[in-house]
Formats: C-alpha cells, sequence, structure tokens
C-alpha cells in the first residue's frame, strides 16, 4: 500500500473534485460588481470632462407655478451613454420682499397717479442673480415739469431801497441857470395909483411856484422828492420861459421893495431851480 507521501508526490492518478456550485455563483457574482464599478468610474470620468470641457447654458424660465430654470449640457457632438441630457427643473424663485413707497403731501388720493414701490430688495440666493434696487414712478399721462413762479426785482425807476442808491441813467444834462427880470409900470407911481410889475423869466424848465412881496416878506416852499432808488430815467430838457404880471397899490409916499420869488422844476428834477429877485419903488405923493 503507497504510503502518504508517495500520493502527494504522485497525484496523477489521483481525480480533481469539482468545486460546488455555490462557489462558481459567488466568482461569477464578485466579477459582475467589479465589471460594474470599473464602468461606473469609467463613466463618472467621462461625464466629469464633458463637464469641463462643455459650457453650461442656464436660462429662466417663468412656467406655470412661477419661475423655474434649467441646465443644459453642451457637448462636443453625439451622446454619451449614462449621461442626462434632459432639462433639469430647479424649484420655483423665492417672492422678493418689496417695500412700498408712501405718496408724497399732496399727492395721497389723487386720480390718475400710481406710485410704485420705493425700493426693492433682493438677496442673492445660492446660484441666483441678484436685483439691484429700483425706483419707479408712473403716471397715467404726461409728466408736467412743476415750476415755482419767481419775482423779478425791477430797478428802473423804482422806489424799492434794495435797487441801491438813486442816480440819473444816464446822466441828464448841465442844468441851465433861471434868469429873472423886473419892470415896473409907471416907474415912478404915486400913491394910491395902481402899479403893475412885468417879470420876466427864462429856465430850462417850467415855473412851480412863484410868490410876489410889495412889504418885504418872502415865502419859500419846501422840496421834498419821493424816496428813489437805482437808476432812473432823467426827464426831458426844455427850454421855456414867459413874463408874468403882477400889480400893485401903494396908500402912501414913499420907498418900498418889490419881491419876486420864483421856483422852476418839479421837486428833484435835475433841471430844477429857484431864485429871489427885489426892486426899489419911490411911490410919490398924490
Amino acid at each position: 500500500m503507497p504510503s502518504l507521501l508517495d500520493l502527494l508526490e504522485h497525484d496523477d492518478g489521483i481525480p480533481e473534485p469539482e468545486p460546488p456550485a455555490q462557489v462558481l455563483h459567488a466568482v461569477k457574482a464578485e466579477g459582475g460588481r467589479r465589471r460594474t464599478v470599473r464602468h461606473c468610474r469609467t463613466a463618472g470620468l467621462a461625464l466629469a470632462g464633458l463637464l469641463l470641457v462643455g459650457a453650461p447654458v442656464v436660462a429662466l424660465q417663468a412656467g406655470e407655478d412661477g419661475p423655474r430654470r434649467e441646465v443644459n449640457v453642451a457637448t462636443d457632438g453625439g451622446s454619451d451613454p449614462g449621461v442626462v441630457s434632459d432639462p433639469v427643473a430647479l424649484p420655483p424663485l423665492e417672492p422678493v420682499p418689496t417695500t412700498a413707497l408712501a405718496a408724497a403731501p399732496g399727492t395721497s388720493g389723487s386720480p390718475g397717479t400710481t406710485v410704485a414701490p420705493a425700493s426693492t430688495t433682493t438677496t442673492a440666493a445660492a446660484g441666483r442673480p441678484a436685483v439691484a434696487p429700483t425706483t419707479t414712478v408712473k403716471t397715467d399721462g404726461p409728466v408736467v415739469p412743476q415750476t415755482t413762479p419767481t419775482t423779478q426785482r425791477v430797478c428802473r425807476n423804482s422806489d424799492n431801497p434794495a435797487c441801491g442808491e438813486f442816480r440819473w441813467d444816464p446822466a441828464p444834462p448841465a442844468n441851465q441857470a433861471l434868469e429873472i427880470s423886473f419892470t415896473s409900470v409907471p416907474a415912478n407911481p404915486k400913491a394910491g395909483q395902481a402899479v403893475t410889475f412885468a417879470v420876466t423869466w427864462s429856465d430850462d424848465a417850467g415855473v412851480s411856484y412863484d410868490y410876489f412881496s410889495t412889504d418885504g416878506r418872502m415865502e419859500y416852499v419846501a422840496c421834498s422828492p419821493a424816496p428813489r432808488y437805482g437808476p432812473w430815467t432823467p426827464p426831458a430838457q426844455v427850454a421855456q420861459g414867459e413874463t408874468k404880471q403882477y400889480s400893485a397899490t401903494f396908500p402912501s409916499p414913499g420907498e418900498y421893495t418889490v419881491s419876486v420869488h420864483l421856483q422852476t422844476g418839479d421837486c428833484g428834477s435835475p433841471y430844477a431851480d429857484q431864485k429871489t429877485v427885489s426892486v426899489p419903488v419911490t411911490v410919490e405923493p398924490a
């Protein structure tokens, strides 16, 4: 009978036992799993390469349930098994908080005017663009610019102190002196006899006041022009003159002084002037 050592060294005659069916099934399953892992790994690497090379296109579309986004992956051509090219719907955008604009005083309840929200604030979520704040005012008709009426100050011939110091503009011509000549008829009157005095004058303005006296008393009129400020247009210079007549009767003989006072031009006129002329009169007995 052969020993155990002989049997181990010479096994040609000993038939190999067949592996059980369970072992064969496990080996096949393990091989399939490994092939699946290799296939998934290869597909994942291919998809990652396509994502890196392709240009993503993001489109916002409004659906019936609100805005949604679709992501399309562009490839260099063809399709690879296991790559999804259908649009992927994202959840709708969240509502944007708004703040109402308070109507300005006087515009509340005005017909035909709608005031839009004063500002819109949007917080950018993950992957969503932020919207800048906007302000819009809507009206039903054309916008009419509001103007504030202004009062323009007129400083020509003005009595407003804000116009500054009074001055003639343009400067008037030089003032001509008032000339007066005095005559009496008769030259040597008698007591109780009427005497006519002729006063001839000439100036560049008309007579505004005159006073005749046979007793040496004289009265004057003070000139107080109205307040004037800024530039004033001077009146026209007009040469004038005439002869004024005055009558007097001296009851008794003696020496008398007859005087006449003339003022020409309006008060404050650049041609205003005044002058008093006196002449002695000898009255003879009747």
